[in-house]
């Protein structure tokens, strides 16, 4: 109900990195800081929108997040004239904007000189025991065949993503497998990990 209609609800949930199914059922009053504040942001999605207070409520790492899933959804859709206001300057690289304007100083600068740096992860072979930390927020099921291979992805030093893969028998080739599980936690979701995790294993 406060969306257009449910593609509109999946885009822009999606657009800001609230891309847990089973988070999209709760009521909201027991979703957590980071989800209330990426489910608040797409309902806030257009042309001409002024959203203030830009990401003061929640961890660093779902402001980066969000800020390069709601920059994505932007150019996407060629959305217009949205003013952003904030206290943060670490979001900027991440938010790539056109214009920022810093009101303490009164300068103007041109977005171009924003560059979001790469995001490399560290993939590690692990036992599924990690799958414990990731289960419920898998958005189809918590089990796990105990025979997948399974792996971990490491960003600054933190574990962002699980994934399994498992055999998979077949007359054409050799030695095949196929994906099982892949997760990626939600506070890490919207930077574009979950694909080329699942890629990279």
């Amino acid at each position: 109900s406060h969306f257009d209609n449910p593609d509109d609800g999946i885009n822009k949930l999606g657009a800001v990195g609230l891309n847990s199914i089973p988070s999209w059922y709760k009521p909201y009053n027991v979703l957590s800081n980071g989800e209330k504040f990426r489910a608040d942001l797409a309902r806030k999605i257009k042309s001409n929108a002024v959203i203030d207070e830009f990401t003061s409520v929640v961890d660093r790492n779902v402001a980066k997040a969000a800020s390069v899933s709601l920059s994505r959804y932007v150019r996407n859709n060629d959305l217009e004239g949205i003013i952003i206001s904030t206290c943060h300057h670490d979001i900027l690289d991440w938010l790539e904007p056109d214009w920022v304007i810093n009101t303490d100083t009164g300068e103007l600068y041109n977005g171009f000189f924003f560059v979001r740096s790469e995001i490399n992860i560290q993939v590690y072979r692990t036992s599924y025991d990690f799958w414990s930390m990731f289960k419920d927020h898998h958005y189809l099921s918590g089990f796990i065949i105990l025979s997948a291979r399974c792996y971990v992805g490491v960003w600054n030093d933190q574990v962002v993503g699980f994934g399994a893969s498992i055999t998979l028998p077949n007359g054409n080739f050799k030695n095949g497998w196929r994906g099982h599980r892949i997760c990626i936690l939600p506070d890490y979701q919207g930077l574009g990990i979950g694909p080329r995790f699942s890629n990279a294993i």
